[in-house]
């Protein structure tokens, strides 16, 4: 069980030995080297050698590699967000390749784990597959937690996948080059930037600015604002844009938050589109420590207040239990947001469905 109000290493290890470093740099993708592609520089949103929110970013700009060794070797704990949290991850509802199908005038949205989610849509008895952030394997020093409800030889083609921004817990080029081998015409969505490192893995790609919309079978696509950043290397920070998505199928409308703190940008979105929000896909989990991970993470109390901005209906929480990325418990944040809705913390008119890696809702088109 997790202890709060104590340091990660006593006080003889104060000094850092090399080997300590070298540890904890090994936590971070700083050791590839990208070739940056010259088309960022033309983009509305880059601007003084970077990539921009639309809001107040300097908390983010302020957590640097030294206050992430802080973190990690001398942050004290925070304390539970709840009582009596079990240690281990989340069960798994385990899939078949037949719930990838959903009835004919049935969008049916499926949480594979972390962020990735699978969208599919049957229209005149015929399926469409989008899928959100995939991510099936390992994330560099974090293995894995939770079984992938389906094996991915058994996972279907998809149509498009849609990538939020450019962290390895939601671009995973392995997942992305194993579904492109499925179908030769998947399409992959990515944030502005993006396009040359696309063209040199092979990728078929579609470049967004934020509130681009495009359109795949019955899905229209828009990519929103997050408030957040991005990097895969060690030159590459905030060179490639970030954002979530906005998809409209039939008459129903569904949410992707991708990663993101609480900022005004909620309440933009909700003005930019006029139809009612069916879902909204948040993420909740590694929230802790707060003072860390408050810049770029929602927790589950502003995922609520996110979703009242937004005016969604119905509500899910994603980006828990796969990967230990925080110092929140794998289960935490999903019990966290349980414990605020029993308070009656949620907005009024806000459905939270709760949910583990496998399972699925189901709207009528």
């Amino acid at each position: 069980m997790q202890k709060t109000g104590k340091n990660r290493l006593p006080g003889n290890c104060r000094v850092f030995p090399l080997f300590m470093l070298c540890t904890v740099l090994l936590g971070f993708p700083l050791f590839a080297c990208y070739t940056l592609d010259p088309e960022r520089q033309s983009s509305p949103n880059y601007r003084d050698g970077r990539y921009q929110n639309l809001y107040d970013d300097s908390d983010i700009l302020s957590k640097g590699l030294s206050t992430v060794l802080y973190w990690k070797w001398f942050g004290e704990l925070e304390p539970l967000s709840v009582d009596s949290i079990p240690s281990g991850p989340p069960e798994v509802s385990f899939l078949k390749r037949d719930d990838f199908y959903p009835p004919n005038g049935i969008v049916r949205i499926i949480w594979l784990g972390h962020a990735t989610t699978w969208i599919a849509a049957t229209v005149d008895h015929r399926t469409y597959h989008l899928i959100l952030d995939p991510v099936f394997g390992d994330v560099l020093t974090r293995p894995r937690m939770t079984e992938l409800p389906l094996a991915v030889d058994k996972i279907p083609a998809v149509d498009a996948a849609l990538v939020s921004h450019a962290h390895r817990d939601h671009l995973d080029l392995p997942t992305l080059v194993s579904l492109a081998r499925k179908n030769d015409d998947t399409l992959v969505f990515l944030p502005s930037g993006m396009r040359l490192w696309a063209s040199e893995e092979g990728l078929n790609s579609v470049i967004q600015e934020w509130w681009d919309t495009n359109q795949i079978g019955p899905f229209n696509i828009q990519y929103m604002p997050a408030q957040h950043w991005s990097r895969m290397g060690i030159n590459d920070t905030m060179q490639y844009h970030w954002g979530g998505y906005w998809i409209k199928v039939g008459k129903r409308n569904i949410f992707f938050a991708g990663d993101t703190a609480y900022s005004p940008h909620f309440k933009d979105i909700r003005r930019s589109r006029p139809e009612s929000l069916d879902l909204a896909i948040m993420p909740v989990g590694a929230f802790k420590p707060r003072w860390f991970m408050k810049a770029a993470h929602i927790d589950a109390l502003e995922a609520l207040q996110a979703s009242a901005d937004l005016q969604a209906t119905r509500m899910v929480p994603v980006h828990w239990g796969t990967f230990e990325l925080g110092d929140d418990l794998p289960r935490e944040s999903s019990l966290y947001l349980k414990h605020l809705v029993a308070r009656g913390m949620a907005p009024e008119n806000l459905e939270v469905i709760h949910w583990k890696p496998g399972q699925f809702l189901d709207l009528h088109l």
